[in-house]
C-alpha cells in the first residue's frame, strides 16, 4: 500500500492537504473493498487504482456532479481483474 508522502508526490499535492488525502485514501480503499472484496495489500494495480480515485477526489473536491463520469477502460479492466482474482482465491 502506498504511504502518504508517496501518494502526495504521485498526485502532486501540497503537504497542507494531507488530512484530506488521508481521508480520500481511506474512502478509496473502502470503495475498492466494496468493489472487489479484500484489498490486495501487495498489488500495484490496486494501489494505482486507489491513487487514481484519490487524485480524482483531490482534483474535483466538490459535492455536486453535473453529469456522471465513466471510469476509463484501463481502470475498469484492472478492477475486473482484481475482482476475479479475489473470487478465485475465495474458491480455492
Amino acid at each position: 500500500m502506498l504511504e502518504l508522502p508517496e501518494l502526495r508526490e504521485i498526485i502532486k499535492a501540497d503537504p497542507d492537504d494531507d488530512p484530506f488525502l488521508s481521508l480520500a485514501w481511506d474512502a478509496a480503499v473502502e470503495y475498492m473493498e466494496a468493489a472487489i472484496g479484500t484489498y490486495p495489500e501487495n498489488s500495484k494495480r490496486a494501489d494505482l487504482i486507489t491513487a487514481f480515485l484519490v487524485s480524482d477526489m483531490y482534483e474535483k473536491r466538490q459535492f455536486t456532479v453535473e453529469k456522471p463520469e465513466e471510469k476509463g477502460y484501463i481502470i475498469r479492466s484492472m478492477l475486473h481483474q482484481l475482482e476475479l482474482e479475489q473470487e478465485t482465491e475465495e474458491t480455492t
